[in-house]
């Protein structure tokens, strides 16, 4: 579940870039941009994670399909994440449950997104058998024509080996774009608990995009664990957005 928690954070988030390309993906914070009605866009990735110990590859990254509907709302479908690990000289192979969720932008600065997973929809050893629905609320100010703001707050009504438990994040991230089609930025990110009776998680990541062409954005990612045993968890990773 730690990692589904961070798998399903780092799905939802985005860096703004120009033309109003709205990817919801490096990072933890998540942009308020919901996509023109009739257009459908594809978010996939790689992440390769270590945590507590054991190294972890993320095939998909929280795949996304988006697809645009009118008044700036949109419909989201999440497909499963394939992972791939090691432990003690075995290989495992599994992959998380799918999700759909709903997304409506309410003004300037404000956005909103409803989901959850669909249950039993991955494999035997990780998917959980009833709903985790989620809460978030995002916003974003722009200062001038490089600067961004980003904040956003996640509830999530989690479910681990049977038992339900709430988790609750929040993130900042300060954007900047370096170019009309390149940006950066830095952000912070805190989770109350990865687990049911778990301890709080700090990460501090950054990241790169880059607009490739009108409808492709490609990016680069990685970020550090701030608490826990050393060595430290972290990760890095790419991806890959395409819009229709």
């Amino acid at each position: 579940m730690r990692a589904f928690l961070l798998l399903a954070l780092l799905s939802i988030a985005s860096v703004a870039l120009a033309d109003d390309f709205s990817a919801e993906r490096p990072g933890f914070t998540s942009g308020i941009g919901t996509l023109p009605q009739g257009h459908s866009q594809l978010e996939v990735g790689y992440t390769y994670l270590r945590q507590g110990g054991s190294f972890l590859h993320r095939v998909g990254d929280g795949p996304l399909v988006r697809l645009g509907e009118k008044d700036q709302t949109e419909f989201r479908l999440t497909l499963p994440t394939f992972f791939l690990s090691r432990t003690a000289g075995t290989t495992h192979r599994d992959s998380s449950d799918a999700g759909l969720g709903y997304k409506k932008r309410l003004g300037a600065t404000t956005s909103v997104t409803l989901s959850s997973t669909l249950p039993s929809t991955g494999s035997p050893a990780l998917r959980e058998s009833h709903l985790q629905p989620s809460l978030e609320i995002n916003d974003e100010r722009s200062f001038g024509q490089q600067w961004t703001l980003q904040k956003n707050l996640i509830y999530t009504s989690a479910r681990q080996g049977g038992t339900r438990y709430d988790a609750l994040s929040a993130a900042v991230n300060l954007g900047y774009a370096i170019s009309p089609k390149l940006a950066t930025f830095i952000e912070g990110y805190v989770l109350n608990r990865d687990a049911p009776g778990g301890e709080r998680v700090y990460f501090i990541d950054s990241g790169i995009t880059l607009q490739h062409r009108e409808n492709i954005q490609l990016d680069l990612n990685g970020g550090l664990r701030l608490n826990g045993s050393s060595p430290r968890d972290y990760f890095f990773g790419f991806g890959y957005v395409v819009r229709s």
